[in-house]
């Protein structure tokens, strides 16, 4: 298995296992990696979304680089000879290249499907996208805006669950042969050459949109609770 690591990488080509997908997203994007553990499906069901990306919880590899993410790509090597075909883990929070602090938006798919059609006719607000477990999650820069919340919070108690994740989480990245709740996938790839991630709030105000798509009754709903707030 170690074998297949690549020795010297060319970001153009995309890894076709675990170890080799370790070193590309360091090399590649910049992102910190660490990696993850494969559990069974079941193991997911008693888990809130939050509970999964928790970089402290059953997410990451046992070992004692469990807090030793990095983006060098020889150090990257290195952990995953140790952690041969382990899932691959992005930490959040941290300064990436093309934004201040890496983080994601998870949304449910049906709202993220709107979301990612709207986000396509905006070139200023596309990036990578990752999809599984019935979630899709948006990765963002948060900025410098400590651990903001853009809005979300009321849908949230409208029922629809809509999260920014950041600082002390980890995000599974599409990683070859991975399963169970490590398997997710790319729905935009990223691309080395534009590795500029949109911000947080731009994401969150085109979730407003997609929301109200995707379920009408609680677009209104809200609005008439603003209207009566205000």
């Amino acid at each position: 298995m170690t074998d297949t690591i690549l020795t010297s990488l060319d970001v153009s080509k995309r890894p076709r296992t675990a170890d080799e997908a370790a070193v590309w997203y360091a090399a590649a994007l910049g992102w910190p990696v660490t990696p993850g553990t494969g559990l069974d499906r079941d193991a997911t069901h008693s888990r809130t979304p939050g509970e999964a990306l928790d970089c402290s919880g059953a997410w990451l590899a046992p070992g004692p680089w469990q807090w030793a993410a990095s983006a060098v790509p020889d150090l990257v090597r290195t952990v995953w000879r140790l952690s041969p075909g382990s899932p691959v883990l992005a930490v959040l929070g941290r300064p990436v290249p093309g934004a201040r602090r890496l983080g994601i938006v998870d949304v449910p798919s049906l709202v993220g499907v709107a979301a990612l059609e709207r986000l396509g006719k905006n070139p200023a607000a596309v990036g990578p996208i990752t999809d599984g477990q019935g979630r899709i999650r948006f990765l963002v820069d948060l900025g410098a805006d400590g651990e903001p919340e853009y809005g979300l919070s009321k849908w949230r108690e409208a029922g629809v669950d809509l999260r920014i994740w950041g600082r002390g989480r980890c995000c599974p990245l599409p990683t070859p042969g991975a399963v169970g709740p490590s398997w997710v996938v790319w729905a935009v790839p990223p691309d080395p050459q534009r590795r500029t991630l949109p911000h947080a709030r731009q994401v969150t105000a085109v979730l407003d949109r997609a929301v109200r798509d995707a379920y009408p009754s609680l677009w209104d709903a809200a609005v008439h609770q603003e209207q009566a707030l205000s």
